[in-house]
Parts: C-alpha cells; sequence; structure tokens
C-alpha cells in the first residue's frame, strides 16, 4: 500500500461542509478498493456502507466526518485489538480488557464541532 495513502487519511477542519454521503461513501470505497483483493468486492463495499453510511441517525457533514474517523479508527486499532484479544484468549491467556472513551477540550482546535471530538 502507497505510503503517501496514509498520509492523506484525515479530514481538515475546512473541508468538514463538504462532507455528505457521497462524498464518504467514494473515500470508502477508495479505501476498500486499495486494501482488499478479493473476490467479494461489491458485497465487502455494500456492507461497509450499510454498517458506516446508512444508519437512522441525523446525517449531516458532521454525521460522514464521524463514519469516516470511526471507519478508520475500526480499521487501524480496534479490529487489530479485538483479533490480538481473542487470538490470546484461544490460545488459554488470562486477559482482561477496558475501554476508555475520553477527548480533552484543551487539545481540540475551535473549529472541530463539539460533535466531532
Amino acid at each position: 500500500m502507497p505510503y503517501r495513502y496514509f498520509h492523506n487519511l484525515y479530514v481538515s477542519p475546512n473541508d468538514y461542509e463538504k462532507w455528505n454521503r457521497e462524498k464518504l461513501v467514494g473515500e470508502l470505497k477508495k479505501f476498500i478498493r486499495l486494501v482488499y483483493v478479493g473476490d467479494h468486492l461489491d458485497e465487502l463495499t455494500n456492507d461497509v456502507i450499510a454498517f458506516y453510511v446508512d444508519r437512522e441517525e441525523e446525517q449531516s457533514n458532521e454525521f460522514y466526518v464521524d463514519r469516516f474517523t470511526e471507519f478508520l479508527s475500526d480499521v487501524f486499532f480496534n479490529v487489530p485489538v479485538a483479533n490480538g484479544i481473542l487470538a490470546r484468549r484461544a490460545a488459554g491467556w488470562d486477559i482482561y480488557a477496558y475501554f476508555l472513551d475520553h477527548h480533552n477540550d484543551a487539545i481540540f482546535d475551535e473549529k472541530i464541532p463539539k460533535k466531532l471530538r
């Protein structure tokens, strides 16, 4: 995977207003095509869109930016952590996991809406 692509996996606060369903779906498809080489590309893409995009929530630009960051967090952090926990449990390890969700308002730029912090 080209390293340059990873440097572009962010959303500038100046671009928040440009995010809509079409933009999010396009970014998800681009990412999936880059990393997936299996035979079920359309099925996988549809499942990802159904999970991250087609939700019964207010669909504003903040919603779409938040879904993109949720997708990236799942791909790069949450799924690998869960896989590691399950593998260690399968190997007989005693392992305990917890989840902490916290943000510090002092580290966020004022341009970032509170819903996205």
